[in-house]
Protein backbone atom coordinates (compact mmCIF):
# COMPACT_ATOMS: atom_id res chain seq x y z
CA UNK A 1 0.00 0.00 0.00
CA UNK A 2 2.75 2.76 1.02
CA UNK A 3 4.84 1.67 -2.18
CA UNK A 4 1.55 2.35 -4.32
CA UNK A 5 0.58 5.63 -2.55
CA UNK A 6 4.95 7.07 -3.23
CA UNK A 7 4.47 5.77 -6.92
CA UNK A 8 1.32 8.12 -7.50
CA UNK A 9 2.76 10.75 -5.51
CA UNK A 10 5.62 10.58 -7.70
CA UNK A 11 3.54 10.29 -10.93
CA UNK A 12 1.71 13.10 -9.52
CA UNK A 13 4.75 15.44 -9.27
CA UNK A 14 6.08 14.90 -12.91
CA UNK A 15 2.31 15.48 -14.12
CA UNK A 16 2.01 18.78 -12.02
CA UNK A 17 5.50 19.85 -13.50
CA UNK A 18 4.80 18.99 -17.13
CA UNK A 19 1.30 21.08 -16.50
CA UNK A 20 3.20 24.01 -15.11
CA UNK A 21 5.82 24.09 -18.49
CA UNK A 22 2.90 23.45 -21.14
CA UNK A 23 0.22 25.98 -20.02
CA UNK A 24 3.28 29.00 -20.09
CA UNK A 25 3.81 27.74 -23.37
CA UNK A 26 0.24 27.91 -24.76
CA UNK A 27 -0.19 31.36 -23.36
CA UNK A 28 2.77 32.35 -25.41
CA UNK A 29 1.74 30.67 -28.25
CA UNK A 30 -1.79 32.14 -28.10
CA UNK A 31 -0.41 35.91 -27.20
CA UNK A 32 1.57 35.60 -30.65
CA UNK A 33 -1.38 34.15 -32.56
CA UNK A 34 -3.40 37.18 -31.73
CA UNK A 35 -0.73 39.51 -32.11
CA UNK A 36 -0.06 38.14 -35.63
CA UNK A 37 -3.55 38.90 -36.83
CA UNK A 38 -2.64 42.67 -37.16
CA UNK A 39 1.05 42.98 -36.83
CA UNK A 40 2.37 40.67 -39.59
CA UNK A 41 6.27 42.37 -39.04
CA UNK A 42 6.63 41.68 -35.76
CA UNK A 43 5.27 37.93 -35.93
CA UNK A 44 8.52 37.55 -38.52
CA UNK A 45 11.08 39.20 -35.90
CA UNK A 46 9.66 37.20 -33.78
CA UNK A 47 10.27 34.03 -35.91
CA UNK A 48 13.79 35.38 -36.47
CA UNK A 49 14.58 35.77 -33.44
CA UNK A 50 13.93 32.16 -31.98
CA UNK A 51 15.00 30.68 -35.18
CA UNK A 52 18.73 32.44 -34.43
CA UNK A 53 18.11 31.33 -30.76
CA UNK A 54 17.90 27.83 -32.17
CA UNK A 55 20.61 27.87 -34.09
CA UNK A 56 23.19 28.67 -31.15
CA UNK A 57 21.16 26.40 -28.67
CA UNK A 58 21.68 23.58 -31.34
CA UNK A 59 25.80 24.02 -30.37
CA UNK A 60 24.72 23.53 -26.90
CA UNK A 61 24.80 19.35 -25.56
CA UNK A 62 21.71 20.48 -23.40
CA UNK A 63 20.07 22.93 -25.70
CA UNK A 64 20.81 25.50 -23.50
CA UNK A 65 21.34 29.53 -25.20
CA UNK A 66 24.88 29.00 -23.72
CA UNK A 67 28.57 28.04 -24.43
CA UNK A 68 29.97 24.75 -23.64
CA UNK A 69 31.36 24.69 -20.55
CA UNK A 70 33.90 21.96 -18.94
CA UNK A 71 32.23 19.63 -16.51
CA UNK A 72 35.43 20.34 -13.95
CA UNK A 73 35.46 24.05 -13.39
CA UNK A 74 39.20 26.33 -13.64
CA UNK A 75 40.79 26.52 -10.31
CA UNK A 76 39.64 29.05 -8.25
CA UNK A 77 36.53 30.27 -10.36
CA UNK A 78 33.31 30.87 -8.62
CA UNK A 79 30.60 29.28 -10.54
CA UNK A 80 27.04 30.40 -11.00
CA UNK A 81 24.19 28.49 -12.54
CA UNK A 82 20.79 29.61 -13.53
CA UNK A 83 17.91 27.22 -13.85
CA UNK A 84 15.14 28.29 -15.64
CA UNK A 85 12.46 28.21 -18.71
CA UNK A 86 12.01 30.03 -21.32
CA UNK A 87 13.11 33.48 -19.64
CA UNK A 88 15.96 32.17 -19.60
CA UNK A 89 16.08 30.25 -22.96
CA UNK A 90 15.11 33.80 -24.51
CA UNK A 91 12.13 32.98 -26.01
CA UNK A 92 11.51 35.96 -28.61
CA UNK A 93 14.55 38.34 -26.99
CA UNK A 94 18.08 37.42 -28.43
CA UNK A 95 20.08 35.11 -26.19
CA UNK A 96 22.36 37.42 -24.92
CA UNK A 97 20.23 40.22 -23.64
CA UNK A 98 18.51 37.80 -21.52
CA UNK A 99 18.96 38.45 -18.01
CA UNK A 100 21.55 35.38 -16.74
CA UNK A 101 23.66 36.24 -19.49
CA UNK A 102 23.79 40.19 -18.81
CA UNK A 103 24.62 38.78 -15.28
CA UNK A 104 27.35 37.37 -16.48
CA UNK A 105 28.73 40.17 -18.29
CA UNK A 106 27.98 42.67 -15.59
CA UNK A 107 29.91 40.49 -12.76
CA UNK A 108 33.09 39.92 -15.10
CA UNK A 109 33.30 43.82 -15.72
CA UNK A 110 34.29 43.53 -12.29
CA UNK A 111 35.56 40.17 -11.36
CA UNK A 112 37.86 38.05 -12.58
CA UNK A 113 37.14 34.30 -12.17
CA UNK A 114 33.61 34.28 -12.31
CA UNK A 115 31.18 32.08 -14.53
CA UNK A 116 27.00 32.19 -14.82
CA UNK A 117 26.18 29.34 -16.49
CA UNK A 118 22.50 30.11 -18.70
CA UNK A 119 20.50 26.39 -18.10
CA UNK A 120 17.27 27.23 -19.54
CA UNK A 121 14.63 25.45 -22.04
CA UNK A 122 11.01 26.55 -23.09
CA UNK A 123 8.62 25.07 -21.03
CA UNK A 124 10.95 23.97 -18.17
CA UNK A 125 9.64 23.42 -14.51
CA UNK A 126 11.33 23.38 -11.40
CA UNK A 127 10.70 19.37 -11.29
CA UNK A 128 12.76 19.77 -14.52
CA UNK A 129 15.59 21.97 -13.10
CA UNK A 130 15.43 19.87 -10.04
CA UNK A 131 15.81 16.31 -12.40
CA UNK A 132 18.19 18.18 -15.01
CA UNK A 133 20.57 19.26 -11.62
CA UNK A 134 20.64 15.68 -10.36
CA UNK A 135 21.08 14.02 -13.55
CA UNK A 136 23.75 16.61 -14.77
CA UNK A 137 24.19 19.85 -13.37
CA UNK A 138 26.00 18.18 -10.20
CA UNK A 139 28.70 17.61 -12.14
CA UNK A 140 29.88 20.77 -13.00
CA UNK A 141 31.22 22.24 -9.78
CA UNK A 142 28.58 24.27 -8.76
CA UNK A 143 28.78 26.98 -6.18
CA UNK A 144 25.49 28.90 -6.45
CA UNK A 145 22.32 27.32 -7.99
CA UNK A 146 20.10 30.63 -8.46
CA UNK A 147 16.72 28.79 -10.15
CA UNK A 148 13.95 31.58 -11.71
CA UNK A 149 10.69 30.65 -9.96
CA UNK A 150 8.16 29.45 -12.86
CA UNK A 151 4.88 28.19 -11.06
CA UNK A 152 3.10 30.53 -13.28
CA UNK A 153 0.60 30.82 -16.33
CA UNK A 154 -2.05 33.24 -17.67
CA UNK A 155 -5.32 34.62 -18.06
CA UNK A 156 -8.10 31.95 -16.15
CA UNK A 157 -5.66 29.09 -16.05
CA UNK A 158 -3.61 29.99 -13.07
CA UNK A 159 -6.53 29.80 -10.67
CA UNK A 160 -6.52 25.99 -11.55
CA UNK A 161 -2.18 25.74 -11.76
CA UNK A 162 -2.17 27.60 -8.10
CA UNK A 163 -5.14 25.56 -6.65
CA UNK A 164 -4.40 23.99 -3.15
CA UNK A 165 -3.44 20.32 -4.78
CA UNK A 166 -1.03 21.50 -7.19
CA UNK A 167 0.43 23.96 -4.65
CA UNK A 168 0.74 20.98 -1.85
CA UNK A 169 3.00 19.23 -4.79
CA UNK A 170 5.08 22.38 -5.69
CA UNK A 171 6.22 22.75 -1.64
CA UNK A 172 6.90 18.98 -2.18
CA UNK A 173 9.29 19.74 -5.18
CA UNK A 174 10.78 22.42 -3.68
CA UNK A 175 11.63 20.45 -0.06
CA UNK A 176 13.51 18.03 -1.97
CA UNK A 177 15.08 20.63 -4.39
CA UNK A 178 16.66 21.96 -1.28
CA UNK A 179 17.42 19.48 0.52
CA UNK A 180 19.42 18.35 -2.53
CA UNK A 181 21.63 21.23 -3.07
CA UNK A 182 22.17 21.46 0.95
CA UNK A 183 23.56 17.37 0.85
CA UNK A 184 25.79 18.96 -2.11
CA UNK A 185 26.99 21.79 -0.74
CA UNK A 186 25.64 23.80 -2.98
CA UNK A 187 24.58 27.45 -2.07
CA UNK A 188 20.88 28.53 -3.84
CA UNK A 189 18.64 31.21 -4.37
CA UNK A 190 15.30 31.73 -5.95
CA UNK A 191 14.88 35.04 -8.32
CA UNK A 192 11.14 35.99 -8.82
CA UNK A 193 10.98 37.62 -12.18
CA UNK A 194 7.92 38.61 -14.21
CA UNK A 195 7.40 39.27 -17.40
CA UNK A 196 5.28 42.79 -16.48
CA UNK A 197 2.93 44.22 -13.87
CA UNK A 198 -0.55 43.94 -12.67
CA UNK A 199 -2.67 42.55 -9.63
CA UNK A 200 -2.88 38.82 -11.40
CA UNK A 201 0.77 38.95 -11.04
CA UNK A 202 0.97 40.04 -7.53
CA UNK A 203 -1.35 37.80 -6.44
CA UNK A 204 0.50 34.14 -7.58
CA UNK A 205 3.78 35.73 -6.80
CA UNK A 206 2.11 36.28 -2.94
CA UNK A 207 1.01 32.36 -3.24
CA UNK A 208 4.67 31.23 -4.28
CA UNK A 209 6.67 32.81 -2.16
CA UNK A 210 5.98 31.95 1.11
CA UNK A 211 6.36 28.03 -0.51
CA UNK A 212 10.01 28.64 -1.53
CA UNK A 213 11.00 30.49 1.34
CA UNK A 214 9.11 27.15 3.14
CA UNK A 215 11.54 25.15 1.92
CA UNK A 216 14.62 27.11 3.05
CA UNK A 217 15.14 28.65 -0.46
CA UNK A 218 16.72 32.51 -0.25
CA UNK A 219 14.06 34.35 -1.80
CA UNK A 220 14.59 37.56 -4.32
CA UNK A 221 11.50 38.81 -5.04
CA UNK A 222 11.94 41.27 -8.07
CA UNK A 223 7.92 42.46 -8.58
CA UNK A 224 8.37 45.55 -6.35
CA UNK A 225 11.61 46.92 -7.36
CA UNK A 226 11.39 46.58 -10.86
CA UNK A 227 7.70 47.87 -11.02
CA UNK A 228 8.94 51.00 -9.22
CA UNK A 229 11.28 51.77 -11.88
CA UNK A 230 9.84 50.31 -14.90
CA UNK A 231 5.89 50.49 -13.66
CA UNK A 232 5.31 53.90 -15.75
CA UNK A 233 5.95 51.73 -18.84
CA UNK A 234 3.56 50.61 -20.89
CA UNK A 235 3.08 46.63 -21.13
CA UNK A 236 4.16 46.59 -25.17
CA UNK A 237 7.45 48.48 -24.13
CA UNK A 238 8.16 45.55 -21.76
CA UNK A 239 8.09 42.78 -23.69
CA UNK A 240 10.58 40.60 -26.14
CA UNK A 241 9.23 42.12 -29.03
CA UNK A 242 5.53 43.25 -30.83
CA UNK A 243 4.26 40.04 -30.85
CA UNK A 244 6.45 38.22 -27.80
CA UNK A 245 4.84 38.98 -23.94
CA UNK A 246 8.57 37.59 -22.58
CA UNK A 247 10.79 40.04 -20.62
CA UNK A 248 12.19 42.90 -22.85
CA UNK A 249 15.14 44.22 -22.22
CA UNK A 250 14.19 46.78 -19.72
CA UNK A 251 13.14 44.09 -17.83
CA UNK A 252 16.06 42.14 -18.24
CA UNK A 253 18.46 44.80 -17.81
CA UNK A 254 17.07 45.69 -14.15
CA UNK A 255 16.45 41.80 -13.38
CA UNK A 256 20.49 41.82 -13.78
CA UNK A 257 21.27 44.91 -12.10
CA UNK A 258 18.93 43.67 -8.91
CA UNK A 259 20.96 40.31 -8.83
CA UNK A 260 23.81 41.40 -8.92
CA UNK A 261 23.39 44.10 -5.80
CA UNK A 262 21.75 41.64 -4.21
CA UNK A 263 25.06 39.07 -4.40
CA UNK A 264 27.18 41.64 -3.64
CA UNK A 265 25.36 42.51 -0.68
CA UNK A 266 25.27 38.90 0.72
CA UNK A 267 28.85 38.25 0.06
CA UNK A 268 28.65 35.71 -2.37
CA UNK A 269 31.17 37.83 -4.87
CA UNK A 270 33.51 38.41 -1.75
CA UNK A 271 36.47 36.52 -2.54
CA UNK A 272 36.45 36.71 -6.38
CA UNK A 273 39.46 39.16 -7.63
CA UNK A 274 38.99 42.33 -8.49
CA UNK A 275 39.98 43.37 -12.50
CA UNK A 276 42.95 45.92 -12.14
CA UNK A 277 41.75 49.18 -14.03
CA UNK A 278 43.13 49.66 -17.73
Amino acid sequence: MAERSAKRIRRYKIIAGVIFGLLLLVLVSEVMDVADSFDSDGYELNKRVNERNQQYANTNVFGFTDKERTMRKPKGVFRIAVLGDSFIWGDGLPYERVWSHKLEQRIEAKYDSVEVLSWGRCGWSTLDEFNFFKEHGKDYDIDLAANRDNIEAGQAWWKGIYSPENLKDYQVVLNEFHQYLEDGHVQSLVVMTMPGFGDAGLERFSRARPLIVNAGFPCLDLYEPVKLKLGHYKPSELQANPVNSHPGELLTEEFAGEVEVYLESKGYLRNLHERKSK
